[in-house]
């Protein structure tokens, strides 16, 4: 995994915060907001739509598995696509994959 990212600077309510990409695991749309979820249990309410964000992240890293939801694919620790299709993070968190997207979030993890 590439470690150095360029550094992400977010609008919140207090001002802006300067993140590295790799602390991200995911993101979550709330109307014109997005949730940013951190590796250390923080949220962070950035003040802009997902796409927003989704477009200034870097694209080998994170993936869109949902409208409402971006992963960082190295925090996917299982993808179940039967009986409903969705992700489980390495934190246990449990986020839905959208039909849509179903063969891309599939594709992009190499199978041996």
């Amino acid at each position: 995994m590439k470690t150095h990212y360029d550094l992400l600077s977010v609008t919140t309510s207090t001002g802006m915060r300067i993140l590295n990409p790799t602390e991200i695991m995911y993101c979550a749309a709330d109307g014109s907001y997005t949730e940013i979820n951190l590796e250390c249990g923080e949220k962070i309410v950035f003040s802009k739509h997902l796409k927003v964000l989704q477009d200034n992240l870097p694209k080998e890293l994170f993936l869109r598995i949902h409208h409402k939801h971006l992963v960082n694919r190295y925090y996917v620790s299982e993808i179940y696509i039967n009986g409903g299709c969705h992700v489980i993070l390495k934190n246990g968190k449990k986020l839905e994959i959208s039909l849509k997207k179903k063969a891309q979030v599939i594709a992009a993890f190499k199978k041996i």
